[in-house]
């Protein structure tokens, strides 16, 4: 088929980037700036402005941020970075529609050592995965032991606050390191699809903890303010108190430090967590001080506002997984890809491309993928197949696809929800 691939009524190629004057003027820059950065990063030729397929051409559009000059606002380069990442995100994508028997020796060497490569990288990342939520656990346990013992001898609330906090940190944290081994635990009978939700599920289960232990927190603060200044206690030496819960933060900032990067949505609640235990015991550690040697009512002030901060973070947590377990679309940038990965697709027998959807499932930044293609009504039921398999096989090799389904037709005068019930 010649020229460029029609595509159906409503999908729209927002996965094509290109540097042209109205993008350039649109930035808001001057004219000497315009034409250096249209010499930087347009293409050289108009066949290169015609040929989208082409990851040679795409590589033409990026733009040297380095010519965008120190008089443009940040915004300039916040959007010629989007764009480039944009194009290298599709020129990535070229591997995928290679023939493998047109390869030569070296190429294919070199393919199989990227795959190598990649499942490498693959496995140390799952070990290290596993290594944070091992290490995460324990030291909720560590914390337990220090916060119950300090909050005992000392009778402040907002050590109290503190120690609460690590009681329900292993209650929840091994709800959610269950939950992530038991995702991994694969029944394809029972499970067809696996256990990937479970994480998430196990993240909304810890948030609804912390968000009920944190208003009965505040209940308890309130009712303090109520009744007034409680009588002296005796309490353990300041020191003691002040070295544990150094301890505590030192040992809780180096967890974060090493979770905070993890793509595994259970360490990022454990890293969530972490931070927590960082700022929740350096409130205590201050409120307790502050009620004990300056104003009483400060401690039960300092217990709520803890609380109210752990309620709004676990609560922003669990909107965010439970966002993604009701099937939130993909971001531009997948449909974007996906709709190029298709688009590249043997031309020359698809004549549409109808419906490109991705939609959450539960698992970060992994999407389910349903994309309908037109071919032409005579071709052969074995060469149909053929064609939709190879292009299933090809969006599921993206590392952003989780399960991919290509719908076979030869119209696309239907509602794309004329097919499938929405529930």
């Amino acid at each position: 088929m010649a020229g460029p691939l029609p595509i159906a009524a409503g999908v729209e190629l927002q996965g094509l980037p290109h540097v042209g004057h109205n993008n350039v003027h649109g930035a808001g820059i001057d004219d000497e700036e315009r034409a250096t950065l249209l010499s930087a990063g347009s293409p050289t030729s108009s066949s290169a402005r015609n040929n989208a397929g082409s990851g040679s051409s795409l590589s033409s559009y990026l733009v040297n941020i380095s010519a965008v000059t120190h008089r443009n606002r940040k915004h300039v380069h916040s959007f010629y970075e989007h764009q480039n990442s944009i194009i290298e995100s599709l020129i990535e994508t070229e591997a995928l529609h290679r023939d493998p028997s047109m390869e030569s020796p070296a190429d294919a060497e070199a393919a199989q050592a990227a795959n190598d490569a990649a499942a490498n990288e693959a496995a140390a990342e799952e070990a290290q995965t596993q290594r944070a939520l091992n290490l995460s656990f324990a030291s909720n346990f560590v914390l337990l032991v220090v916060r119950v013992g300090v909050a005992l001898v000392s009778g402040s609330l907002s050590l109290l606050v503190t120690s609460l906090d690590a009681v329900l940190d292993v209650i929840s944290g091994g709800i959610i390191w269950g939950t992530s081994r038991s995702s991994k635990k694969r029944d394809k009978y029972k499970y067809p699809i696996g256990k990937a939700r479970m994480a998430p599920l196990g993240v909304v289960v810890f948030s609804t903890i912390m968000g009920t232990a944190g208003m009965s927190i505040i209940a308890e603060g309130a009712k303090q303010l109520v009744e007034g200044e409680p009588k002296e206690d005796d309490w353990a030496p300041t020191w003691v108190i002040i070295a544990s819960s150094v301890f505590v933060v030192v040992m809780k900032g180096g967890m974060w430090f090493m979770c905070r990067n993890s793509k595994n949505a259970a360490v990022q609640a454990f890293a969530l967590d972490h931070l927590n235990d960082v700022v929740v015991n350096s409130a205590g550690l201050a409120g307790a001080m502050a009620g004990r040697y300056l104003l009483w009512w400060l401690d039960p002030a300092a217990a709520i506002v803890m609380s109210l901060w752990l309620i709004w973070a676990w609560g922003k947590q669990a909107y965010e997984q439970l966002t993604g377990l009701v099937g939130l679309s993909a971001p531009p940038h997948v449909l974007q890809k996906l709709t190029y990965v298709a688009f590249n697709h043997a031309p020359d027998v698809i004549q549409q491309i109808d419906t490109v959807r991705a939609y959450s499932f539960g698992a970060e930044d992994s999407w389910l993928v349903e994309l309908d293609i037109v071919l032409p009504a005579d071709m052969p039921l074995r060469d149909a197949h053929d064609v939709g398999e190879a292009l299933q096989l090809k969006l599921e090799r993206l590392p952003e696809v989780a399960r991919a389904y290509v719908h076979l037709d030869y119209e696309s005068s239907h509602a794309p929800d004329y097919e499938h019930k929405v529930f």
